[in-house]
């Protein structure tokens, strides 16, 4: 009998890289969060790391898509140009990469530049059962109604659950509603923007947030949290936005704050859902390689920590 290890190496890896923030490719100079992927998807970083555990590798890197070429689902090119048309454009093309990695027997593994890239890769797995798992700092649960600034990138967790943008993300291939009942938010931790609403718990679905850490400490309100997501599905998309990391630690972003996780407790995590649940795709956004010298290491051994749970427990 094959060793687990060498089970374990048998799982196919896509590596899907989609380098845009708010739609575009070139980064300004203020964040550099749409080079994210060029950087941890570099020769040497994770794909030299994964290397260590995995035989069969593919690398698909999104790069040509500023703006589409024919409008999406019938959106004529005069509209080209408009954020929300590229950002439609941009993931339905991840959309179509996740599908194509799944449709091949392969685990997609995506690096973004932005968090709405979490809706072209729920459209790629096409599963209306399916819950998500969701770290990340900020709960990313504002509408268009409750949004101070209109900040799209401040709603994708609310697109999800189906709070807004409804024919908009309709366009999105294969996407299906996730409601709340099947979500779970880890982190939560930077309450900057919610500075003028005091006393609102940020969030959507099940939270393992400040207050919920304070009352059962970490380890307990995540599995508090995972028993709750068990109850209702077998399978989840796990996004990670990297500023979901402490700041002590490391900074991923200019957003980042302190009280975030460990990389061992993001492993930690990944393990306990893997062992609970089916994880059908994982997301790595919001990296800003231009903040913080170290951030390329320390991510980039979480990374292969994480992909190795994932293996492990497709080999068991």
């Amino acid at each position: 009998m094959a060793s687990l290890a060498a089970r374990a190496s048998r799982l196919p890896l896509s590596l899907i890289g989609l380098p845009y923030q708010f739609g575009r490719r070139a980064a300004p100079t203020d964040y550099q969060m749409a080079r994210g992927p060029e950087v941890l998807l570099a020769p040497s970083a994770v794909p030299a790391a994964l290397k260590e555990m995995s035989t069969d590798i593919d690398l698909v890197f999104l790069d040509d898509l500023d703006d589409p070429k024919t409008g999406p689902n019938d959106v004529r090119p005069v509209l080209l140009g408009d954020q929300m048309i590229r950002q439609l454009h941009q993931n339905n093309a991840l959309a179509a990469a996740v599908r194509a990695a799944r449709s091949n027997g392969r685990f997609p593994v995506c690096f973004s530049g932005c968090c709405n890239s979490s809706l072209g890769i729920v459209g790629g797995i096409d599963d209306p059962n399916l819950g998500m798992v969701w770290f990340d700092a900020h709960a990313d649960d504002y509408t268009p109604e409750t949004s101070p600034t209109g900040f799209f990138d401040g709603m994708p967790v609310s697109i999800i659950a189906g709070e807004c943008w409804k024919r908009w993300r309709e366009k999105i291939q294969g996407f299906h509603v996730i409601p709340p009942q099947r979500i779970s938010q880890v982190g939560l931790h930077d309450r900057s923007a919610y500075a003028e609403s005091p006393g609102r718990r940020a969030g959507v679905g099940h939270l393992v947030d400040p207050a919920a850490v304070l009352l059962f400490g970490f380890e307990g309100a995540f599995l508090r949290t995972l028993d709750q997501i068990k109850a209702r599905t077998d399978r989840v998309y796990v996004h990670v936005d990297t500023d979901v990391i402490d700041a002590k630690i490391m900074r991923a972003n200019l957003y980042c704050a302190e009280g975030g996780v460990t990389p061992e407790q993001m492993i930690w995590a990944v393990e306990q859902i893997a062992k609970t649940v089916r994880i059908e795709a994982l997301n790595f956004a919001s990296f800003d390689a231009a903040v913080d010298p170290n951030a390329p290491a320390i991510l980039t051994k979480m990374i292969q920590g994480i992909v190795g749970v994932i293996q492990r427990s497709r080999a068991s």
